[in-house]
């Protein structure tokens, strides 16, 4: 995630990723900043600047958990205090496992790499296994806003492929929905969505039939017909 201070949140490498795959596709590339195409390429660098910390922040949030639960003897905290550790929880994960993908082609030591995913094995072990206890006196439960995340994750990375877009999966549920996409195109610079299909191959069929439309123009007349 790219914001004013011209900076990349390390908590949001799942998104930085997610954008270099789109761009990969761009008839021109993008700038993009140092850090993502040279830092995370070098390994010294890469563990120093984005590892490490990702690491800490981690084990801080997970910490935290254990702290203020009823088991441990501590406070419990407040419903939202939980969710926005958790969060941090889940974010330092989804940005550690971008690192740990070699597919994705950054710098990662294989006994570093090895490490992590250890780490973070067991942490959704526990969370599988010892949350609830972990939980108890709390109305707070993370499983279902971590499905979901993760879920959410999983479908960023097919996101967009023949130009149809997944409208379903990320609405804080872990529960199975029938699979969704639309098509959209762009019209003097607009983008234009169609209907909502159950497959993607009707939605490649949607955005071939809107294009035409553009051509033509009879794209409104043919939303009109799809809505009506």
């Amino acid at each position: 995630v790219m914001v004013e201070e011209r900076r990349v949140s390390l908590l949001f490498l799942d998104e930085v990723e997610y954008f270099r795959k789109r761009a990969a596709k761009w008839c021109e590339p993008p700038v993009q900043y140092r850090f993502v195409r040279e830092d995370l390429l070098d390994p010294d660098l890469c563990y120093a600047g984005a590892v490490l910390p990702l690491l800490n922040t981690f084990r801080d949030a997970k910490a935290k958990l254990l702290e203020h639960t009823v088991p441990s003897g501590g406070a419990v905290l407040e419903e939202e205090s939980m969710i926005a550790i958790e969060t941090i929880v889940q974010r330092s994960i989804n940005s550690l496992t971008v690192l740990c993908n070699e597919a994705n082609g950054y710098a990662l030591a294989s006994d570093t790499r090895a490490a992590i995913e250890v780490e973070i094995a067991e942490h959704n072990d526990w969370v599988r296994t010892r949350g609830d206890a972990f939980r108890a006196g709390s109305s707070y439960d993370d499983a279902p806003r971590a499905d979901a995340n993760r879920a959410a994750t999983r479908q960023m990375t097919i996101e967009g492929v023949g130009n149809a877009h997944r409208i379903h999966g990320a609405h804080g549920t872990s529960a199975p929905t029938k699979t969704c996409a639309c098509a959209v195109v762009h019209e003097r610079g607009k983008p234009r969505w169609g209907p909502a299909r159950a497959t993607v191959e009707e939605t490649v069929a949607d955005r071939k039939t809107m294009r035409n439309a553009i051509k033509d123009g009879k794209l409104d007349e043919l939303l009109r017909r799809y809505r009506s």
